[in-house]
């Protein structure tokens, strides 16, 4: 293992004898090894490394294979990146809440001093924000949330460094977000390491069949984008403060956030309080435009009160 990775990994992990899977051994022939019922269509247990799925990511990033492995949506990475890695870890705040939850899970210590860290995640586009990230000097294990990265048109941080792990999803831009499908892409030593520690069977065949498909065609998110300038100038044209977005959502502020929040649910649309984060800070998702044009009619008659 390469001593500039070494010294982030967590002692018992550079100890760690990984599980042998059934069908990490053999996935054809006479299958009698894994206690699988012989009948059905779904009675095997999937390819454990996915290889396939990483091919087809592989090829949608233009990155190679061996930088690339696949979770149970982003969140599953987020976790195993956080068993495999000392801490301390920072995490810049307002930022997606479950890098605080899963650290918490792991009992690694949280520092607002990035000098401090031997861990860091940063999310790009960030959320709840919108805004992007030009540059990240950190010397440690940096982990960058691309969660939204197809919605701006930034360089991706993919492999700018051997330090770097870059999260992405199917469930934003590929409108994917109920087959729970997530990969990172880091250098091989680190995708190595995260695949000693992953559950052997951790992406069903389901999700893995599902997302090769939705793979075979880029996504359409033209009409995202239009939206989400579209009502950026309506906010504009209503004196609402907004952030400016790269992401398929928009901050927003009003006075008594949390009031109008709970009135637009009152009438069946539902938008995001953020004000525990950024005071009387709202975040709306970027809807079909008939969702938009209610959500504008709504706000409309909430403010006039």
């Amino acid at each position: 293992m390469n001593n500039i990775i070494s010294q982030f990994v967590r002692p018992n992990i550079r100890k760690l004898q990984p599980y042998k899977s059934a069908r990490s051994q053999a996935q054809s022939g006479i299958l009698l090894d894994a206690n699988e019922n012989p009948y059905g269509q779904y009675n095997r247990y999937p390819d454990p490394n996915a290889q396939p799925l990483r091919r087809a990511l592989a090829a949608y990033t233009d990155t190679p294979e061996d930088t690339i492995i696949a979770g149970n949506g982003s969140n599953e990475l987020i976790d195993l990146i956080m068993r495999a890695f000392r801490g301390p870890i920072y995490i810049p705040e307002p930022t997606y809440g479950m890098y605080k939850v899963f650290a918490q899970i792991n009992d690694i210590p949280i520092t607002d001093d990035p000098t401090q860290a031997n861990l860091a995640f940063y999310c790009s586009p960030n959320n709840p924000t919108g805004e992007t990230i030009n540059s990240i000097d950190f010397p440690g294990i940096t982990v960058v949330d691309e969660a939204y990265w197809e919605f701006c048109n930034q360089p991706s941080f993919a492999l700018r460094n051997n330090r770097t792990i870059v999260l992405r999803t199917l469930s934003k831009a590929y409108a994917a977000a109920a087959i729970r499908l997530g990969y990172a892409i880091a250098n091989p030593e680190i995708i190595a390491i995260l695949d000693r520690i992953k559950p052997p069977y951790n992406v069903n065949q389901l999700t893995q069949d599902a997302a090769i498909k939705l793979l075979q065609t880029p996504p359409d998110i033209a009409t995202i984008i239009s939206e989400r300038q579209r009502l950026q100038q309506a906010f504009k044209e209503l004196k609402i403060q907004t952030l400016p977005s790269q992401a398929n959502f928009i901050l927003f502020f009003l006075p008594q956030a949390s009031k109008v929040q709970q009135t637009l649910a009152q009438k069946g649309l539902t938008i995001r309080d953020q004000s525990d984060k950024t005071p009387n800070a709202l975040r709306l998702t970027i809807g079909t435009p008939e969702q938009n044009n209610q959500f504008l009619t709504q706000l409309k008659c909430v403010l006039q009160k």
